[in-house]
């Protein structure tokens, strides 16, 4: 049985260096993957490529590896050094974000979009584990939104940096640039992160499974939580993924922004609005979650429904500021699921699993989301190119899709419910 030690101020100390490194490392996860989604026009335009390539680049192509190898990866994380390879995914996928820029054609950039997903494999699972043997139950909500916050940081600086050097010098020197940030990086990581023994706050801690690793996945599909909150964070992701890769190129092609509006406008209005949806949540459901659990689902499952007419607003929106005001808000709602999600996932699991189960519920989420929510707007726009207007086509797609992420949430809060009840 674990017990937990008094700490000194300087052990408090380190345990915030370390959330502040991994909330780096996990920034420029995003950072690297939301850029094309910022460059896209351009990219668009030089490749000559149709808005289902795009949708292909900014999701599946990227998905398909990062969830494939994402499973694999953190069950090796539950049995060796997380921060060894936290810090070696993190210089895999900053190669690959070099390479990027380097594509002269859809099957090149493709492939290097697929290098970055397989070094990003290896990053927010075992990161989330490591905080999860960092900081005890009662802070672990709080450390897991913090690390969450790094989405909306990466999604902004990524836009603000990206922009502006693809304004000024193009953008194959945009992903050259911000890929080098990640090299440096990762070493630092490295070498100033200790690995935290496992379960040291929790009050039983398992020893991790011996024998075929592939034989305990069975525990995440016995759960019918783990299950539920997976099935119900996918379709929630289809709408958040879709609108962070799709709303620059909607805001320069239908709307009348530019780079300039990107760089000033969108980024911290985007920004703001991942932060509130992700870090936010986590603040409200761990203070309803005291009274019920249920509270963990109900939450993001009205803020899916509320994002409804804000998407039918974007896509409508006669110019882009009040375009980007509707954005603003559709994403704050769409992506309010994640780190309800993620700490039941971290709170429903034992110590040595939970590197597995973060990336088996990444797995669904992002081979549905990531994979399929770019695509099918992408798909969309091209069926209806010929109206001059095909990506407003496509945004309104995720109106339905909204709406029914909302009715998907309602087991879940069932069995969560039934646990604590309301209030009791």
């Amino acid at each position: 049985m674990a017990t937990q030690t008094s700490e000194t101020p300087e052990q408090e100390r380190y345990r915030i260096y370390v959330l502040g490194m991994l909330c780096l490392v996990y920034a420029l996860n995003f950072l690297d993957r939301q850029l094309l989604s910022i460059v896209a026009e351009p990219v668009k335009q030089e490749l000559a490529l149709s808005d289902t390539q795009l949708g292909l680049l900014t999701g599946l192509a990227f998905a398909l590896v990062y969830t494939l190898l994402g499973v694999p990866v953190a069950m090796l994380a539950d049995r060796t050094n997380r921060v060894r390879i936290v810090s070696a995914a993190c210089a895999i996928w900053s190669t690959f974000t070099v390479l990027s820029g380097m594509a002269g054609s859809f099957v090149v950039l493709a492939l290097a979009r697929a290098g970055v997903g397989l070094g990003e494999a290896g990053g927010s699972p075992p990161s989330y584990s490591i905080v999860s043997d960092y900081f005890p139950e009662q802070k672990r909500g709080m450390a897991v939104a913090v690390l969450t916050s790094a989405i909306p940081i990466g999604v902004m600086l990524g836009s603000i940096i990206g922009a502006t050097i693809a304004a000024i010098y193009g953008w194959r020197y945009a992903f050259v640039a911000l890929g080098v940030v990640g090299l440096i990086v990762a070493p630092l990581l490295l070498f100033t992160v200790k690995e935290p023994p496992r379960g040291q706050y929790d009050k039983a801690s398992a020893p991790a499974p011996a024998g075929n690793p592939f034989r305990n996945l069975g525990f995440f599909f016995r759960n019918k939580v783990l299950v539920m909150a997976a099935a119900a964070s996918s379709l929630t992701t289809t709408v958040g993924y879709a609108l962070l890769a799709w709303g620059p190129a909607m805001l320069m092609r239908e709307k009348g922004a530019d780079f300039g509006d990107l760089a000033l406008f969108y980024s911290f209005a985007i920004g703001g609005a991942l932060f509130v949806g992700t870090f936010g949540t986590g603040v409200l459901v761990d203070r309803l979650g005291k009274k019920s659990l249920a509270y963990y689902a109900l939450v993001p499952g009205l803020a899916a429904l509320a994002a409804a007419p804000f998407l039918a607003g974007f896509a409508l929106a006669p110019g882009w500021p009040l375009a980007l005001a509707s954005l603003m808000a559709a994403t704050a709602f769409a992506t309010s699921y994640f780190t309800a999600s993620m700490t039941i996932v971290q709170n429903e699991v034992k110590p040595h699993q939970r590197a597995t189960a973060s990336a088996l519920l990444l797995f669904f989420t992002n081979l549905l989301g990531l994979g399929f929510g770019p695509l099918i707007v992408g798909a969309a726009s091209d069926a209806y190119a010929d109206t001059g207007h095909g990506l407003v086509y496509g945004i309104l797609v995720l109106v339905p899709l909204s709406v029914a992420a909302f009715l998907v949430q309602f087991p879940l809060i069932g069995v969560l419910r039934r646990r604590t009840g309301w209030g009791e």
